[in-house]
């Protein structure tokens, strides 16, 4: 979702209710609110701090059990 917001943004405009596109539209000139944009840019990059640490552990202890 960080990673291929543009490509979220052209195949679905605005008519999603997507956290990143929620991010663009609050820092975006037309409601330009970045203490909001701010606010859910952390709870997106929690998100995906924790989703990547839970698939490392995951891969680590897969690891362990093919040895």
């Amino acid at each position: 979702m960080m990673g291929a917001f543009g490509t979220v943004l052209a195949l679905v405009g605005m008519a999603k209710n997507l956290l990143s596109l929620q991010i663009y539209s609050h820092a975006s000139e037309s409601t330009y609110n970045l203490p909001q944009a701010g606010a859910l840019a952390m709870v997106l990059i929690a998100i995906t701090a924790t989703g990547l640490a839970l698939l490392s552990w995951g891969a680590r202890r897969l690891a362990r059990r093919r040895i």
